[in-house]
């Protein structure tokens, strides 16, 4: 077991009941699953970026991402369809709990422009940018 997906079930679960009135910790929220997407206007215009992109998730997370392409054409964007937008990964489980403690212990204190992440109770999503993968390497 990660050590992150151990702390969270013994010290911030425990903690979070006794501070946030939750009845029990089978009401706290959980985490299923972590999804990384990387899009960019230079993809649309040089296909072979995404390629970049792909090899770049494919070293971080050690899975193949998969390849998103337009599903309709926009002219604003000069976008056709079926064209390739970006790629996607979904990692769940034990990868899930090694890519967060990997972010959260080390490429998060390290980037400086880092603005703090919103966290609301209406909506259990949290979302936030990178904008170097090279943190990773």
């Amino acid at each position: 077991m990660n050590i992150l997906h151990s702390s969270f079930k013994t010290l911030f679960a425990r903690d979070m009941v006794i501070k946030m009135n939750y009845g029990s910790c089978l009401d706290l929220a959980k985490v299923k699953k972590a999804t990384l997407q990387y899009t960019s206007k230079y993809v649309v215009e040089e296909p072979k970026q995404s390629f970049l992109a792909c090899v770049a998730f494919q070293l971080i997370t050690q899975q193949t991402p998969r390849i998103i392409h337009a599903k309709q054409s926009v002219a604003a964007f000069k976008l056709k369809e079926h064209q390739v937008v970006g790629c996607i990964v979904t990692l769940r489980r034990d990868n899930m709990y090694e890519f967060l403690q990997n972010v959260i212990y080390t490429h998060l204190p390290q980037n400086t422009y880092f603005t703090p992440i919103q966290v609301s109770k209406t909506q259990p999503n949290v979302h936030f940018g990178l904008s170097q993968v090279l943190f990773f390497f």
